[in-house]
């Protein structure tokens, strides 16, 4: 007998359900889309290069996506508004809040094979 074809899930909770607007902010713009990072993630380093932090000692230059090992952090800075609307306005970021940035696909980090 197939009992679960008459058991219907339970209802989500209203924060759980999609917005009926078809997935509008508050302000009426759409949601955006991509990878949502903590705006606290982006820095900007003493020579104006614009890196995400991912921990680890690990960076990646946004302009060129390569990965960096090594930052000098004396004098970088957490990432401004300025500098987030001329990224965007250059297509290497497609949106930003007070809260985050959102990012077009980054190319992973390649990793050693286990041995």
């Amino acid at each position: 007998m197939n009992w679960w074809k008459n058991c219907a899930p339970p209802p989500l909770e209203p924060s759980l359900k999609p917005p009926p607007d078809g997935g509008q902010r508050p302000g009426g713009s759409a949601v955006p889309q991509g990878l949502a990072l903590n705006r606290g993630w982006l820095l900007v380093l003493k020579d104006g290069r614009v890196v995400v932090d991912w921990g680890e000692n690990i960076f990646q230059d946004l302009a060129s996506s390569q990965f960096i090992e090594s930052v000098d952090l004396i004098g970088s800075r957490a990432i401004g508004d300025d500098e987030l609307a001329w990224l965007k306005r250059t297509g290497q970021v497609l949106d930003y809040d007070a809260a985050q940035v959102f990012l077009g696909n980054l190319p992973e980090r390649r990793r050693n094979p286990l041995d």
